[in-house]
């Protein structure tokens, strides 16, 4: 997962071009305010992650209203200047983005689990496993069982 402000341009890179479409990656653009940021502040994220388009479409969903926080003020002679302790908040994702994501990754990790579950139970059961099936098959449910 490649993740970038969206006024970036290190994605354009050709070398990091390359590497999304060897990869595969798909692209969003998601509003971080949405999730209860406190500035508009859009995000692009890049990456094979199979709910990224899942997590856009939950966005688009949220019905929250733009943000008129800005991060900048205009000191007395009139230079543009940053907030600073509002630069530093915007740094962090909202915790609700967060909790979104995780939900997202634990339920597509639960769904591959139960897939290969499905498998171990269906393929050949006539057919006995050696001891390399079974310890890959093993390694793999095993720390599932144990959540």
């Amino acid at each position: 997962m490649l993740e970038q402000p969206i006024s970036s341009t290190f994605h354009s890179y050709k070398a990091v071009k390359e590497a999304l479409r060897l990869t595969g990656a798909q692209a969003i653009s998601i509003p971080l305010y949405k999730f209860g940021a406190p500035t508009i502040k859009f995000l692009h994220l890049f990456g094979t992650a199979p709910w990224l388009g899942k997590l856009r479409r939950i966005a688009d969903s949220i019905a929250a209203p733009r943000p008129l926080g800005t991060l900048a003020t205009t000191d007395t002679h009139g230079r543009i200047t940053g907030k600073k302790a509002e630069l530093l908040d915007s740094a962090a994702y909202p915790h609700a983005f967060c909790q979104v994501v995780a939900m997202l990754h634990q339920s597509h990790m639960h769904q591959q689990v139960e897939i290969t579950r499905h498998i171990s139970l269906v393929c050949s059961p006539s057919r006995r496993q050696g001891p390399l099936e079974q310890a890959a098959v093993q390694a793999y449910l095993l720390p599932a069982q144990e959540h």
